[in-house]
């Protein structure tokens, strides 16, 4: 147990040395600019109702740490995410089996450094808010939900990030991830309040005899909104809970470590290479081809990459876009603000179409084209946004002009977007994770941005 401790601070350090840390405390920081918004401010961020608190310093550390859970909960996986193949590829698990640890440490000691990471991850988020909101802030009242609400949260999600990461196919390990969190979210009662949302519902309601339907995000001020002063503190209600939730957390760890992970390195290896689809194949030799080509014209680049494109997505997904996008031009408006941030949803692969190169270690090939950058990022580009406007129009033939110039703007920003952070940060899941968010807020009724102007 001595041990514990010690490993797992190093495990933290190595995390944090990572440059996807420094990619998530620049968004945290930038969201952090905004999350609390003055009194005077056009938006809220939280309602119940037709009711939303003033942040005070009653209640603005039950707003900030609700929020912090749910920021937190899309950062947890992206740090870790891709460590299993590198660890088999680095030989870091046959160093791992020798180890007298249990196999419960082994896979704890992974746990408390990832919710290491997301307790940095909500210093960094919180501190900014304090400065911003110095004024509001009583630092005991503030800190308090933070530590209750936080704390027991962040150490469930990052248990559950290690398991999708190290037990789970490739594949299917980010959608596993986010439909859990999106389950813990919208239905938070029943899970022993895990989340926390519930229990500030309850809280609010005790004392203000409110509805319990709540809204969280960019929510527009509107003329049927009251605004309320709290005035008395808000004590948490649910303590036990959580601390049944850590026991529980801690029991479902042993028991799942004491499941096998096969740590061969050449098994692993040839799991790895079998399960790469040849489609993928032929894309790298595609990738390899497009940038040692002898033929140096722009033109030539663009087909290629285009060709490129339509292999990094499968059979199964190119039905399921075309099905929905035939279906869009028929289905009544309501069904439209469904189906259409779906059919989006769907169009992830484009990120694994602009990482393909990083992920294989063929970046060098990029350097010694004879391709400029600007004509690889623009080729690039460019076939995203024609896809994209193919894919918007059933909406553009029924939008006005004014309508159609903003769409085609917001599109022209977002690919631009994905280019270019997909390039920064030379994988996709950063930017899996900004889309994600964009188009499932608009399943919830509230979108961050308006980018297909519903």
């Amino acid at each position: 147990m001595k041990s514990l401790l010690p490993i797992s601070v190093l495990y933290y350090k190595y995390l944090i040395n990572k440059k996807s840390f420094i990619i998530c405390s620049i968004i945290l920081i930038i969201i952090g600019l905004f999350l609390i918004p003055s009194q005077n401010s056009d938006y809220v961020t939280f309602y119940i109702g037709k009711v939303s608190p003033i942040p005070n310093k009653y209640w603005i550390g039950y707003l900030s740490s609700i929020f912090s859970n749910f920021i937190i909960s899309f950062l947890i996986l992206f740090m870790i995410i891709g460590e299993k193949e590198k660890e088999i590829l680095n030989f870091t698990y046959t160093q791992i089996d020798t180890s007298k640890l249990s196999s419960f440490y082994k896979a704890l000691h992974k746990i408390i450094g990832l919710f290491f990471i997301g307790i940095s991850f909500l210093f960094i988020l919180n501190i900014t808010i304090i400065i911003l909101n110095f004024d509001k802030i009583n630092l005991p009242l503030f800190t308090l939900p933070l530590v209750y609400f936080c704390i027991p949260y962040i150490f469930i999600v990052s248990s559950l990030s290690y398991f999708i990461e190290f037990y789970q196919a490739k594949k299917l390990k980010i959608l596993i991830y986010y439909t859990l969190i999106f389950i813990i979210v919208l239905n938070d009662k029943y899970v022993l309040d895990m989340f926390g949302l519930n229990e500030l519902n309850i809280l609010i309601n005790k004392t203000y005899g409110l509805s319990n339907k709540f809204a969280i995000g960019y929510l527009k001020k509107t003329n049927s909104l009251s605004i309320i002063n709290v005035t008395t503190v808000l004590y948490p209600i649910f303590l036990y809970k959580k601390i049944i939730l850590i026991v529980i957390c801690l029991l479902i760890i042993y028991f799942l470590s004491k499941i096998n992970i096969s740590r061969n390195v050449d098994s692993n290896i040839n799991v790895i290479d079998t399960s790469i689809d040849k489609r993928e194949v032929n894309l790298l030799k595609t990738k390899t081809k497009i940038l040692t080509s002898n033929n140096f014209v722009f033109s030539n680049l663009l087909i290629k990459d285009f060709y490129s494109f339509m292999l990094s997505v499968s059979k199964l997904n190119i039905l399921l876009i075309s099905f929905l996008w035939l279906l869009l031009f028929v289905v009544n408006d309501n069904f439209i603000k469904m189906l259409l941030p779906i059919l989006f949803l769907l169009t992830l692969f484009i990120n694994n179409f602009l990482s393909i190169l990083y992920q294989n270690n063929l970046e060098y090939s990029e350097k010694t084209s004879a391709f400029r950058s600007y004509e690889i990022i623009s080729s690039k580009f460019i076939i995203i946004l024609i896809f994209y406007i193919l894919l918007l129009v059933p909406i553009l033939i029924k939008s006005t002009s004014t309508s159609i110039l903003k769409i085609f703007i917001g599109f022209l920003l977002l690919s631009a977007l994905q280019v270019l952070l997909v390039r920064f940060s030379k994988n996709n899941i950063l930017m899996d994770i900004i889309l994600i968010i964009l188009y499932a807020t608009y399943l919830f009724g509230t979108p961050i941005i308006n980018i297909f102007q519903l």
